[in-house]
């Protein structure tokens, strides 16, 4: 169903979140710099190896904070940065024509789960709360369990035109995991996580997606 003529590139692709990331790690590495020099100013003032006017020391300091306080703030610029990109797609839907409820062509709701993850869902819609991402034979289905009658959204394999784990790099670490799953009709995208743990809560989700077809990613 996602034709060929489809242009759904994974996030990696993005010049606009590569840009940001780039800046961020720029800064991360001129701060770790800095750190490391203002120590070693510090052990040599206090060592009596260098003679250093108190105002240079200040001001030293002084230039640390900022660029701390600039670091963090290419940080929270990345980090939405990393959201806005990863739930737009070209040609998706815009955010209030995001469904909360939407049934696949036909029944695949049939026998047990092949795989499932419990995480918590968003949508260019918003927050959709913890949810199951449960993959069945013939598609899967993303809701909060039987208690909530909405969201819940059922998808052919067919419909599904990319699976990939996305990383979001932090300060300190470690890094945050999510499933970034485009849909190709309706054209919109589910990010799910974070998670810590890779191969335990995405493992057997990503593995069924890729048995059953659908364009996947194993690494981040």
């Amino acid at each position: 169903m996602v034709g060929s003529d489809d242009v759904i590139q994974p996030l990696t692709a993005d010049k606009r979140l590569e840009a940001a990331e780039t800046w961020f790690d720029g800064f991360g590495c001129l701060y770790a710099l800095s750190a490391f020099v203002l120590v070693g100013g510090a052990i040599a003032i206090g060592a009596h190896w260098l003679n250093v006017n108190p105002a240079v020391g200040a001001t030293a300091i002084a230039v640390f904070i900022a660029l701390a306080f600039l670091w963090m703030g290419l940080w929270f610029r990345y980090r939405h940065v990393f959201f806005r990109e990863a739930l737009r797609v070209p040609g998706g839907l815009a955010k209030a024509e995001i469904p909360r409820d939407v049934e696949a062509p036909s029944d695949i709701i049939v026998g047990m789960p092949l795989a499932m993850a419990k995480l918590r869902v968003r949508t260019l819609r918003g927050r959709a709360g913890k949810c199951q991402i449960q993959l069945f034979e013939q598609g899967l289905q993303i809701w909060r369990g039987p208690k909530h009658q909405l969201p819940r959204w059922r998808f052919e394999y067919a419909q599904v035109a990319l699976a990939e784990p996305v990383e979001v790099e932090t300060p300190r670490g470690p890094n945050p995991v999510y499933l970034r799953l485009v849909i190709g009709q309706p054209r919109m995208v589910f990010l799910c996580g974070p998670t810590l743990d890779l191969d335990r809560d995405l493992g057997p989700v990503l593995k069924a997606l890729s048995e059953h077809g659908v364009q996947t990613f194993s690494k981040v």
